[in-house]
């Protein structure tokens, strides 16, 4: 049971950094929908997930909060998206290849029957059941 408080608690206090503006012993909430580029930005990684450059790619409060969810859970990393949808998109891109065949329930989001059914089908030869 300790060793499991201590784990909790390590986890608990991720990313607790002393931040370097502030002197906060907290994270701050970031209220930015976009950062400061390079004075040469034709030297960033727009690719990168970790350049925090715009909020719809990633911003410093998911950073933060994907940091602390893979302690939490014991993972490697971990992906925060905006919706379920951008989740499940990510897990089919990531899993399923030309040609595959999904089985789906009949009760799902209307995007996601959208997917399976008209997107997938005609541009990647994926099929729904």
């Amino acid at each position: 049971m300790a060793d499991e408080i201590k784990f909790l608690t390590k986890c608990i206090h991720v990313g607790n950094d002393i931040d370097k503006e502030t002197g906060a012993i907290r994270r701050p909430i970031t209220m930015a929908n976009s950062y400061r580029l390079p004075d040469d930005a034709s030297t960033l990684n727009w690719s990168n997930p970790n350049n925090v450059i715009y909020t719809r790619t990633t911003s410093a409060n998911q950073l933060y909060l994907q940091e602390r969810l893979s302690a939490l859970e014991g993972g490697e990393d971990c992906v925060v998206l905006a919706s379920g949808v951008a989740a499940l998109a990510g897990v089919f891109f990531t899993f399923l290849d030309k040609d595959s065949h999904v089985i789906c329930s009949n009760v799902s989001y209307i995007a996601v029957y959208r997917l399976l059914n008209e997107y997938f089908p005609k541009k990647y030869g994926i099929e729904a059941t």
